[in-house]
């Protein structure tokens, strides 16, 4: 990438001006996986995609506690990571053990900066390959930095690191930018939940290839004002993911409505999130989606069920079942639902919606491979009608339902 002839020694200039092992140090930091921080007045989160070295190995972790009012994300070689953070935590513990107070967050990150930096002033010392997003809170109230190999520091209200990370920017400069003072600025008013989104959905435009954002290849970390430093665990990081992951689809009928003042129509929805999976089968660019959608819901025409596929298509359904041995789903309904006459499914409207769930359930237990057996824990059901919103049924709602079928 650049000459040699100046790249043997940290402390050797080029002709240019440049030194380029430090360069070298920073594209470590460049090539590690995103990571990413948004900061209000009253909180600080931050985000970080996890990689493995293959299927057999567990995910690297990207987010560290140095104390109970801070924390970091890191980009990069994670060794140098671990040693930086061994000494950041020994640095707080003796302020605490000296002063009886915790220390300030740009206090730490001056200190490690400085560290950093001395690392690039001598050749006993090759330059640490890695880059920080720290986040704490101190008595000036929350903090969010960013300390680089070279030694330099930055303090952002939101920014990203690492692979892909210009893809996170654009996303928070465009979410966050204020336009009369050409400033990012985070509105206070964000609650915690939404400032967890805005983080996700920025992470999720810096992954690589076929990978999609799960619950665990990502990981998220909070620290407020009246919060102590916390990594979510995989069960509270859940409904997040499954919420940017359905994102498209939420915010076309948030414009929709937003616009029109009214819902938007079921089959326009359909339409469109049809086309977006069509437009993947026609260019070389975008590998096709590999999901299918049964889409329910009721507009002015009445209720309606959609089944999507990953070729574009879509078709509406008064009956049917997808997934994994979904035959035998399909087989049972054609049983109880086929009109003879007509050779057509047709579902008589008199059913009651507790015998919908029945008759769902009941389609749906002829799925399930193996020794397995339906239960509340392991299957879900939503209804959406004429006069009731779209709503998924918790475990207790579910549980007589599941029993009645398993009996």
């Amino acid at each position: 990438m650049y000459g040699n002839k100046y790249d043997t020694d940290v402390t050797v200039w080029s002709p240019e001006g440049k030194l380029h092992q430090v360069k070298y140090a920073a594209e470590a930091e460049k090539q590690g996986s995103a990571c990413c921080g948004i900061r209000t007045n009253k909180y600080v989160v931050l985000s970080a995609f996890r990689r493995r070295p293959n299927e057999l190995a567990s995910y690297q972790k990207k987010i560290v506690e140095v104390d109970s009012h801070m924390g970091m994300a890191m980009s990069g070689l994670t060794a140098d990571a671990r040693a930086l953070s061994k000494y950041m935590r020994t640095e707080c513990m003796e302020h605490e053990y000296i002063y009886g107070r915790k220390m300030p967050i740009e206090m730490l990150v001056r200190q490690v900066s400085d560290k950093e930096h001395f690392c690039t002033l001598t050749y006993e010392r090759r330059p640490y390959g890695v880059g920080f997003l720290i986040a704490g809170v101190d008595s000036k109230g929350p903090h969010l930095f960013h300390t680089s190999p070279s030694g330099e520091y930055v303090e952002y209200s939101a920014t990203a690191i690492g692979s892909r990370c210009q893809s996170a920017k654009t996303y928070l400069a465009r979410e966050f930018l204020d336009a009369e003072t050409n400033t990012v600025h985070v509105s206070d008013d964000l609650s915690v939940d939404e400032l967890i989104r805005h983080a996700l959905k920025a992470l999720k435009g810096c992954i690589q290839g076929d990978s999609k954002l799960t619950k665990e290849n990502c990981s998220v970390a909070i620290v407020g004002v009246d919060q102590d430093f916390k990594e979510l665990s995989e069960e509270e990081l859940s409904p997040y993911v499954e919420a940017v992951a359905a994102l498209y689809m939420r915010t076309e009928c948030m414009e929709h409505e937003y616009i029109y003042g009214r819902k938007m129509p079921i089959e326009m929805l359909v339409r469109q999130v049809s086309d977006k999976e069509h437009f993947c089968t026609l260019t070389y660019e975008r590998r096709p989606y590999g999901v299918g959608f049964l889409i329910a819901g009721v507009d002015s025409k009445g209720p309606h069920l959609f089944h999507t596929s990953p070729s574009g298509e879509y078709v509406e359904y008064s009956a049917t079942a997808i997934g994994s041995r979904c035959q035998s789903a399909k087989t049972y309904l054609a049983r109880e639902f086929l009109d003879a006459e007509t050779n057509t499914v047709h579902v008589s409207d008199d059913l009651s919606v507790d015998e919908l769930i029945r008759h769902a359930l009941k389609a749906l237990k002829g799925c399930i491979q193996g020794d397995s057996k339906l239960t509340k824990e392991n299957c879900s059901v939503a209804i959406v009608g004429v006069d009731q919103d779209f709503k998924e049924l918790s475990e207790e709602e579910l549980s007589p339902y599941v029993e009645a079928v398993a009996a």
